[in-house]
């Protein structure tokens, strides 16, 4: 029993870890989005589809087993029961937790002249080059002031024609 106690206290941690950490990344983002709205009206551009009806199917599946399991106690030891609820726990909190992360990390908002992602604007002029990370999915933005920013590939590839003709203007302005 007393296992039982200290995997539940570890697990509790965990969600409660999982929760303040998703928590203030969206804080974070939403802090960093509302001192850049001056810039002018962005635009929403939201690229992770495929992972948001992932983590929503996790969290139906384990919320409908969780009851599942809940209505069915008298079928369960009460550590099979404890053991049960935790682990169903931890996967609805993560997924839960994790929509909130994909909605940051893979929103894109942007205007005539940058991009704002995660907490960070920087201008499109100011982009020196690009690479592509991750199997694709990701790619590190260079700018010229030696930062770098890792920004969705969708989401770059949606707005390549904008970068282009800004930088094109940009370099025009420059030479005369």
């Amino acid at each position: 029993m007393e296992t039982n106690i200290i995997v539940a206290i570890l697990t509790v941690g965990l969600i409660i870890y999982m929760l303040y950490n998703r928590f203030t990344m969206f804080m974070d983002h939403k802090k960093a989005l509302d001192e850049v709205n001056h810039r002018g009206d962005f635009k929403k551009l939201f690229t992770g589809w495929l992972t948001l009806g992932v983590y929503l199917v996790t969290f139906v599946l384990s919320s409908t087993w969780l009851v599942i399991v809940l209505l069915n106690k008298e079928n369960y030891t009460d550590n099979e029961f404890l053991l049960w609820a935790l682990i169903l726990a931890v996967f609805i909190v993560t997924s839960a937790s994790d929509l909130v992360k994909n909605s940051v990390l893979h929103t894109t908002y942007y205007n005539d002249q940058g991009i704002f992602h995660n907490q960070t604007y920087f201008r499109y002029n100011s982009v020196k080059n690009f690479r592509v990370k991750r199997g694709g999915l990701v790619t590190e933005v260079h700018l010229y002031n030696g930062e770098v920013h890792s920004v969705p590939t969708k989401a770059l590839t949606f707005l390549e024609d904008r970068i282009v003709k800004v930088k094109a203007e940009s370099n025009k302005a420059k030479k005369k």
